[in-house]
């Protein structure tokens, strides 16, 4: 799940165009209040208010200077709900949502002509569905459309380079393109661009209209994975207090203590996942991903806050009584047994 919501969160379609007084030859700007309801929308989808974040959406004005933007925030909420519960239940909406998205870009662009903006959409359309396939285990498919997307941010970002927006995804892109293929980044075909991709996230941090915390919810996981702990705890920590009730930001806080070796606090981050889990039980894999992460929190350190580990107990007590879906079984089935002992 840390990995996956993260993955989406580098894909959040919160778009507009150039800023004041840059010159482009192709106007993106959206009007203020198309981009106040953006602001909305993903300050509701960060707090995983999901319901709520779906009204926005359907309020979404349809105007030919816009584009298909409901269309784009819909098939992004549903691949962020997806994520969040680790569900397939949502798949077929999802995918219905993604072929409206990609057929009303293409109209946008015979209408627009040869946009940045327009390919921007179909490069969304193309790299949220290589997340939902990687995550269903469609590797050649999910590849597929990565490189997909990453040509048509490529070429959006040709046209306009002050579209600042964009630099989200195709830093996002060329990151974690680099980093899948490090083996291979020795040979000219696949070059290392992770700094370049580090570069693009921090131009879309510092420069974008409204992708800004898109932008660092995908910096954060960059962070963790170049092992710059210092740097992730400081900014995880800035956007949890920012959006409270969302669950993004504790993954993120959890996995770089926890992997920077500060136990005591990474079980402070998943119990507080693990007691949210509990008290509205039904997303059960990511109650048994916090269990596990905190029961090694609680293994690894001398000496770990017991209320923290107590959550662990509750849960051991629980488990039993809960109607964890075959497929939570298997996936889970070694952090189960780590947790309730059977895998000693």
């Amino acid at each position: 799940m840390r990995f996956l919501l993260s993955a989406v969160l580098c894909l959040v379609a919160a778009i507009t165009g150039r800023p004041a007084g840059a010159e482009s030859h192709h106007e993106t700007r959206f009007p203020i209040e198309i981009r106040q309801q953006l602001d909305g929308f993903f300050s509701l989808l960060l707090n995983d208010y999901f319901d709520s974040a779906l009204a926005v959406v359907d309020s979404f004005p349809i105007s030919d200077a816009v584009g298909p933007m409901a269309e784009l925030c819909r098939a992004t909420l549903f691949q962020a709900q997806m994520a969040a519960t680790e569900s397939d239940s949502l798949r077929p909406v999802f995918i219905d949502a993604v072929d409206r998205l990609k057929a009303a870009a293409e109209r946008f662009l015979a209408e627009r002509g040869d946009s940045a903006l327009a390919w921007y959409y179909l490069g969304q359309a193309a790299a949220l569905r290589a997340v939902v396939d990687g995550r269903a285990g469609h590797r050649w498919s999910a590849l597929r459309q990565g490189l997909s997307a990453g040509k048509l941010y490529s070429r959006a970002y040709r046209l306009d380079r002050s579209f600042h927006d964009l630099a989200m995804g195709l830093g996002s892109y060329r990151y974690w393109k680099s980093v899948r293929t490090r083996l291979l980044n020795w040979t000219p075909f696949f070059e290392d661009e992770r700094e370049d991709g580090l570069r693009l996230l921090s131009l879309a941090i510092d420069s974008s209209e409204i992708s800004a915390d898109a932008a660092r919810a995908a910096l954060l996981y960059a962070l963790i994975n170049e092992r710059r702990y210092d740097e992730a705890v400081s900014l995880a920590d800035s956007m949890h207090r920012k959006y409270p009730d969302g669950m993004t930001f504790l993954w993120g806080l959890g996995e770089a203590y926890f992997k920077m070796g500060d136990f005591p606090k990474a079980a402070e981050m998943y119990a507080t996942i693990l007691g949210r889990q509990m008290e509205h039980p039904g997303n059960y894999y990511n109650a048994v991903e916090a269990a596990y992460f905190l029961s090694e929190c609680c293994r690894r350190s001398d000496g770990p806050d017991g209320r923290h580990c107590r959550h662990l107990e509750s849960f051991r007590e629980e488990i039993g009584r809960w109607p964890l879906p075959e497929e939570t079984r298997r996936r889970q089935a070694k952090k189960l047994a780590a947790i309730t002992g059977g895998g000693k």
